[in-house]
Order: structure tokens, then sequence, then C-alpha cells
């Protein structure tokens, strides 16, 4: 073991880890860490936040009918997704050897969508109160999918029909679970 010099940082041993991260490139860097951010809030609904927020006042026949059992299910697409961007962002690390050690702040466009999707919230639970989940989140879909900067008009309104709907129909029909639907009540 060779001497420290007096200034030498005490967290030496994290080395390894910040020259890897050095490595990555912009595109790597930001898809490592919205994949272990995915994954931590995975394990966050799957250990803590799920069974603080739910609560089983009887014993369901049908497993679909638990409330914990379909956040569950999310959340565990969620730590999986997540997971499979950080271990796609990995082995970019020989293709893109840029140091990009502010990948993950914001630029100023990215800022706004994030910022605007948060926003996009507030009239979507208030709409979703008023008028079931079906119409609001067909309109949330595309107003999402412009932010995310999709021009392809078609396909847009397509997927934002078709996705609601089909979701919709497997809660209701297959799922056995109770959708709110507001104006559209006669798909039930």
């Amino acid at each position: 073991m060779r001497p420290r010099s007096p200034g030498a940082s005490r967290l030496h041993f994290l080395r390894p880890v910040a020259d890897f991260i050095r490595t990555l490139g912009e595109v790597a860097m930001r898809d490592l860490f919205t994949g272990l951010v995915m994954v931590l809030v995975g394990v966050a609904l799957i250990v803590w936040i799920i069974p603080a927020g739910t609560s089983a006042p009887y014993s369901a026949g049908n497993l679909a009918h638990s409330p914990a059992f379909w956040p569950k299910v999310l959340a565990v697409i969620l730590l999986l997704a997540g997971a499979a961007l950080a271990l796609k962002a990995v082995p970019q690390t020989a293709r893109n050897p840029v140091a990009a050690m502010d990948a993950v702040s914001l630029s100023k466009a990215a800022s706004w969508r994030f910022w605007a999707s948060l926003a996009l919230l507030v009239p979507y639970y208030a709409a979703c109160v008023q008028f079931g989940l079906l119409i609001p989140s067909t309109m949330a879909f595309v107003a999402y999918g412009l932010l995310a900067g999709e021009r392809r008009y078609g396909i847009l309104l397509l997927s934002a029909v078709l996705m609601p709907l089909l979701l919709t129909l497997f809660f209701i029909h297959l799922a056995d679970v109770l959708v709110p639907l507001g104006p559209v009540s006669w798909l039930m």
C-alpha cells in the first residue's frame, strides 16, 4: 500500500466507479442514471409504498381483486424496465468513451418538458374525477406524445385511442376490476 498525500481523498476506493462513469457517453450516462432511478422507485414501491398504502379488508378469491396486486405488477414492470435500461447502457462504454459527467443535468428543452409533463397531471386528474379514466387518458396520451416529440399524428391518434381502450377493456372484462368510465359507462 502506497502512502497517501495529505490532500488525497479518503474516498479513494470510489475511484474505479468515478472512472467508469467518466467513460460513459452522454446517452449511456442518462440511460444508466434513469434505469437506476427506475429500479430504486420499483423497489420502494414493492417494499414500502404499496404495502403502506393498501390494505386487504377481506380475503380476495381472485388474485386480481387484491388491492395490492396490480400496483405490484406495475412496480415489477417498472423495476425490470429500469434494470434493462441500466444494463443496456453499460456496454456502450466501449463504443462511446466520451467524458460526460454532466449528462444527468437536464437541458433547457428537457427541463421544460419535465415540468410540463408534471403540470399536465393536474388537469388529467381533474378530468379523470369528472369524466372517468378512458376519455382523459386518451387526451393525455396525445398530449404526452406531442410533448415527447412524436410527429406521426396518425400513429399517435391511433395509439391514443387503442391503448387506453384496450387497457380499460382488459381491466373490466378480464381482470374483473371496476374502472370509472364516466360518460362511456356502456362499455361495462
